[in-house]
C-alpha cells in the first residue's frame, strides 16, 4: 500500500504537472489496450484452428459423430461434459452464454448442492439436440 503522505492530490499539482501525468496515464492506458486487443486476437485464431485430440473427444463421446472441429467446439464440448459431472460453474457459465431471454434463476430453480437434479440434465441435453452443430446418433 503506498504511503500516503507521499501523495499528491491532482488539484494541489500544478496544471502543467497535471497535464503531464494525464499525458503518460494515456500513454500507458494505450500501451495496455494494444496488448489485451492482441491478446484476444490471437485467442480468436487459437479458438479457430483444428483440433486435433478428436480420437479422444470420440471415444469420450461415442454417440457424437466427430470428425473435424475446431478449438472452441472441443471446449464447449468438455465444458458440458463437465456441466454434466456436476459442475454448477460450468453449468451456469452454459446457461449464461445461451440464454437470451431468461436469466438463469428463471429457467431453473438453482439452490446449493453437490449434484445436479436428473430433470437439469434432461432440459441441458434437450439444448444440446436442438443445437444444429452438434450430431448425436440414434443407436
Amino acid at each position: 500500500m503506498a504511503n500516503e503522505k507521499n501523495l499528491t492530490p491532482m488539484n494541489e499539482r500544478s496544471e502543467s504537472e497535471a497535464r503531464e501525468l494525464g499525458r503518460i496515464g494515456g500513454i500507458a492506458s494505450g500501451e495496455s489496450r494494444k496488448k489485451k486487443k492482441e491478446l484476444s486476437r490471437v485467442l480468436k485464431n487459437l479458438l479457430d484452428t483444428p483440433y486435433q485430440n478428436t480420437e479422444g473427444l470420440q471415444k469420450d463421446y461415442p454417440t457424437l459423430e466427430i470428425k473435424e472441429i475446431d478449438v472452441r467446439t472441443a471446449l464447449a464440448i468438455k465444458m458440458i461434459d463437465s456441466a454434466l459431472n456436476g459442475n454448477i460453474k460450468a453449468f451456469d457459465t452454459i446457461f449464461r452464454l445461451t440464454s437470451e431471454d431468461k436469466p438463469l434463476s428463471v429457467i431453473i430453480q438453482h439452490e446449493p448442492r453437490e449434484t445436479v437434479d436428473i430433470n437439469e440434465i434432461r432440459k441441458l441435453k434437450q439444448i444440446l439436440e436442438a443445437d444444429e452443430d452438434l450430431v448425436f446418433d440414434e443407436d
